[in-house]
């Protein structure tokens, strides 16, 4: 995940099975199943300010569930929530389930924040 107060971004990297030593020799470096504000939610969705269901000024909540089928995981969906308002973008595609052991075995999470002076976040979108 990355994100400020404009841009909101979640990305799956699968990577193949590690070697006997721990040695992963593929790993998806752009990523799949992505899913951001800037394509997926109306614009009026996120971003600073009272006339966004999601006012980044503001504290507000996420949450991200991880569902499968048949023992294999199938997508992701990523909630946030602020009082009564919330949003829902879910990342659903065949590369999933290649992270079906790493999430019974102890997945990693890499959670970006920058500023608004960073213009290099996905989509470069660092103003309104």
């Amino acid at each position: 995940m990355e994100a400020n107060q404009y841009s909101w971004q979640t990305t799956a990297h699968e990577c193949n099975a590690p070697s006997p030593q721990g040695f992963y020799n593929y790993c998806n470096r752009a990523g799949s199943c992505w899913q951001n504000n800037v394509d997926k939610l109306a614009y009026s969705d996120y971003g600073p300010g009272s006339g966004f269901k999601i006012n980044t000024e503001k504290w507000f909540h996420v949450k991200m569930d991880f569902n499968q089928s048949n023992g294999s995981f199938t997508n992701f969906v990523t909630t946030m929530s602020q009082g009564t308002n919330s949003v829902q973008m879910t990342g659903n595609c065949g590369s999933n389930a290649m992270m079906t052991n790493d999430l019974a075995n102890g997945m990693v999470f890499a959670i970006s924040n920058w500023s608004t002076y960073d213009n290099w976040l996905w989509k470069d979108r660092c103003q309104a």
